[in-house]
């Protein structure tokens, strides 16, 4: 599989369609379930909700394997069982959210899939990380604003600390300085180049209340 080769999803209403892969992702090898760690996130009905595919599955030997990732255009990827996953797992959005709603996981694809176009894939590869700690430890906190975010651009402010954060302490300096070539504005959620601006379209950079930078 290659970016830009077309695999079968669903869209944001659970419409069956053909998406393209925007970035495939490495994460070294690790503990697996089946197709997926305990901590990827799967669909589920009944309510409609991502949740943890977990460790307890008297079904299923656990293995250890290579661990990829998919990111498309769409929210949902089927792979090959008829699972359907997305490209987060609770790594990022912390151990208390081992669930997460349809509706804020839709807010949250968006919101990375925009990050994805405008900066690349890179996010999703273990090398750009100084360790996973640092990453499981501040990310719940970007995964959390970012969602605030995406839903009211008046509260996106936080966004921008946690994302600084991050970015300073989880990347490595190349992918820091990689990163901050396109997040120039990353600080205040008023500037066009800041992480709000971007995963909100630009909305978050023309709220009212940004007159005073512009």
């Amino acid at each position: 599989m290659e970016v830009g080769d077309l695999i079968s999803g669903f869209g944001s209403n659970l419409e069956k369609k053909i998406c393209r892969v925007e970035a495939i992702g490495s994460f070294g090898s690790d503990e697996v379930y089946g197709n997926y760690t305990a901590s990827h996130y799967l669909f589920e009905t009944s309510p409609n909700k991502m949740k943890v595919h977990g460790s307890n599955h008297t079904d299923i030997e656990p293995s250890n394997a290579d661990l990829y990732d998919v990111v498309s255009d769409c929210p949902l990827v089927e792979d090959e069982t008829g699972n359907l996953f997305g490209p987060l797992a609770s790594d990022f959005c912390g151990a208390d959210k081992e669930k997460l709603t349809w509706s804020q996981y839709l807010l949250l694809h968006k919101a990375i899939l925009r990050i994805v176009l405008k900066t690349g894939g890179f996010w999703f590869n273990l090398s750009s990380y100084k360790n996973m700690e640092t990453v499981k430890k501040l990310g719940p906190k970007v995964c959390k604003q970012m969602i605030r975010c995406m839903k009211n651009i008046k509260n996106c402010d936080k966004l921008e600390s946690a994302s600084q954060k991050f970015v300073n302490k989880a990347l490595t300096d190349t992918v820091k300085a990689k990163t901050m070539e396109t997040f120039t504005g990353m600080g205040t959620y008023c500037n066009s180049n800041s992480v709000s601006s971007i995963i909100t379209s630009g909305l978050a950079a023309s709220d009212a209340s940004c007159s005073e930078y512009k």
